[in-house]
């Protein structure tokens, strides 16, 4: 549901005025102060509602209004200085309300959203102009994890009850599953905030009778504080959640440990000392693999499309039935350059796509002109905004990334009574031309780690970067912030240790070590043999960050075989154990990434027998096979990504986009969540 709305503002001098979903209204320079506004919905928008309160000069804070009613005065000269808005109703949880200010000496607020006070409190300064919009939410989410843990060792995470028909709220092993994830919103004014479920995302934790905790609709949130949390000041990293009717009142487990891993209630209980069933740990979800590039590289890909596409793609001329402007000729002198900063361009604040765009940017253009005035030359300069999108191509369909451009405005300062109409003639052409002929044959394919589900990818522009970051299904993902990426014309991917787990896991299943052993003793004229089979999986990454591509591995080790020792005793053999390796991740042929062990630092591998054997036989036995798992290990590699090649066919001629002059290392983003990072410069070649 696209949200409309009017925004009315009374300014000191001027009256009222209005304005749209995302537009400005007010002034920025003048000086003139707002003294009061309101905000209406559309009379058929459903589901969701709009509540607001201002804060007066000389008066303070007014009450919550609800949508459609003046907050403040006319007539009275009282500055608006502040104030907040935010969302009601049952849809509250697939929306965020985004507001900003210009406050008089200081210039525009960020963009604040849902409750948050926005303004200059207490310092006599007034706000100028404003701008809201309303958008489809980006949630918050979260695993709220015990300090207790369960008694076979697993974490224990608050869970939704799966039934549609059931509200009980439960503590079970965390498995980052849609149950076990809350989107923690701010509400009522920031007053406290809402627990809303992922999986059942019209639900969220509150109080019920008695100590029970259970799943109320969200659109109790409005008017039953027992659907409010507030966090607890506890020392460390573990904190309490209480109720925000009563201070006393911290979520809980019931019973005491040992705990089992599902099943366990939820509920409210007075405050004991900060037991470990009454700590929880808020955790985000993050990405498993994130992908970016700075302006360089896909300026140098657009520039080598554009030298061989010269004058194909990039000169032409076009016809109008029009009145006043017949026939355009246009030839782009320069190769298109790529733009991740803000710009002078017009935008749509509103539009939820704008947060994703970056710019490319048409310099030199020369335009001839032909109209009822005649025909006159000029040089021109084209922005548009492009974006990336994710479509489904071919039969079976395979997820591809491509970039589109979406809109633009072309600047024509010799001619300024003329660029409306070209803007309004030309440009859409442009836009239309170059999505078809270059942007759309641009397919990058989407990660396809082995063993791998991603969910869908959140692209955001971070300048200098482009970036798009996907979590391994189900869980959030959260975008990581550049503060440490490679710049200079170079492609980056940082693969998180779970993704790495999961493809080194499918390389390693396909393995078996087939082998035999003898074993003789004489003095017991003792003889035997054991064909057996050892094999690998369920790797664990560990990554250090700022250390080269050095890695920690734990492998786990399965045997199964059996013992020859004579016609009517032939016992089986099995053991579960582990090895301890030092690796590398390295480049093979400057076209797979690998990872090589080096080292075997410690192995467990003791083998348990059905049947009676002479004990230093076992152990012999685990000491020979140990050292064929560790012989088998030692140096071995084993490919772990293939960075895609991209093919396109543009203007007749077949382009390969591929990655050159590979590296990798260890690395950690802004919130330390290690990765290997692989990174490598564009080239193009044409066949």
């Amino acid at each position: 549901m696209t949200v409309h709305f009017d925004v009315l503002v009374h300014m000191q001098d001027e009256g009222d005025l209005h304005a749209g979903p995302g537009e400005y209204v007010g002034t920025r320079i003048t000086g003139l102060r707002l003294e009061g506004f309101a905000i209406t919905l559309e009379p058929w928008t459903r589901g969701l509602g709009l509540r607001y309160r201002a804060d007066l000069r000389g008066q303070g804070d007014t009450g919550w209004v609800r949508d459609g009613l003046f907050v403040g005065t006319r007539g009275q000269g009282r500055a608006l200085e502040g104030f907040r808005i935010e969302l009601s109703g049952e849809c509250i949880a697939d929306y965020d309300v985004l507001y900003m200010a210009n406050i008089s000496g200081g210039g525009d607020t960020e963009w604040l959203a849902n409750g948050e006070y926005c303004g200059l409190r207490g310092q006599g300064r007034h706000i100028g102009g404003l701008a809201i919009r309303i958008m489809p939410r980006r949630p918050d989410y979260r695993v709220l994890v015990s300090r207790a843990a369960s008694r076979s060792g697993k974490p224990l995470a608050i869970t939704a009850s799966g039934s549609l028909r059931k509200a009980e709220v439960g503590v079970s092993a965390l498995d980052g599953s849609d149950p076990q994830t809350w989107d923690r919103r701010p509400v009522r004014g920031a007053e406290g905030y809402a627990l809303i479920n992922r999986a059942r995302p019209n639900m969220c934790i509150a109080r019920g009778p008695g100590m029970q905790v259970v799943l109320k609709h969200v659109s109790e949130i409005d008017t039953d504080d027992h659907c409010l949390w507030l966090d607890d000041t506890v020392p460390g990293d573990w904190t309490a959640i209480r109720s925000k009717t009563d201070l006393e009142l911290k979520l809980n487990m019931r019973g005491d440990p040992p705990y089992a891993d599902q099943g366990n209630a939820l509920i409210v209980h007075p405050w004991s000392h900060a037991a470990a069933n009454e700590l929880w740990q808020s955790r985000k979800l993050g990405c498993d693999l994130v992908a970016g590039t700075d302006t360089v590289a896909p300026d140098q890909i657009l520039r080598a499309i554009y030298h061989r596409c010269y004058p194909d793609l990039f000169k032409g001329a076009l016809t109008f039935q029009s009145s006043d402007m017949g026939r355009v000729a246009f030839d782009f002198a320069a190769a298109p350059m790529v733009h991740v900063a803000p710009s002078d361009m017009p935008i749509d604040p509103a539009n939820p796509s704008f947060p994703t765009a970056f710019i490319v940017v048409f310099e030199g253009i020369e335009l001839a002109v032909e109209g009822k005035d005649g025909a006159w030359t000029a040089t021109a300069v084209l922005q548009m905004l492009a974006r990336v999108r994710f479509q489904a191509h071919g039969s079976p369909p395979v997820s591809m990334m491509t970039l589109e451009l979406w809109q633009g405005w072309l600047r024509v300062e010799q001619h300024p009574e003329a660029e409306a109409r070209l803007n309004e003639l030309l440009v859409p052409w442009l836009i239309a031309h170059f999505n078809l002929q270059i942007f759309a044959p641009l397919r990058i394919p989407l990660a396809g780690l082995p063993g791998n589900q991603f969910s869908a990818p959140v692209v955001t522009v971070q300048p200098p970067y482009v970036t798009a970051a996907l979590a391994k299904a189900p869980h959030a993902t959260i975008v990581p912030r550049p503060t440490s990426w490679p710049f200079g014309g170079r492609v980056m991917t940082g693969i998180g240790t779970s993704t790495l787990d999961t493809v080194l896991g499918e390389v390693l299943a396909s393995i078996k070590v087939y082998d035999s052993w003898t074993y003789k003793d004489p003095s017991r004229s003792f003889d035997l043999r054991v064909y057996y089979q050892i094999g690998l999986g369920n790797p664990r990454f560990s990554i250090f960050p700022s250390s080269g591509g050095q890695c920690r591995l734990r492998i786990d080790l399965r045997g199964d075989g059996v013992f020859e020792i004579r016609h009517d005793f032939s016992p089986r053999v099995w053991s579960d154990g582990y090895v301890n390796c030092s690796g590398r991740l390295a480049v093979k042929d400057d076209k797979t990434i690998e990872v090589v062990v080096e080292s075997i630092d410690a192995i467990v591998f003791d083998w348990s027998v059905d049947g009676e054997v002479y004990p230093e036989v076992t152990f012999a036995f685990g000491v020979a096979t140990g050292k064929v798992a560790s012989d088998y290990l030692h140096g071995k590699s084993f490919t772990l990504y293939t960075p895609p090649t991209i093919n396109a066919g543009i203007a007749g001629r077949n382009f390969e986009i591929t990655l050159r002059d590979l590296d990798v290392e260890s690395f950690a983003d802004a919130e330390q969540r290690p990765m290997a990072l692989v990174t490598g410069r564009p080239t193009v070649v044409v066949k």
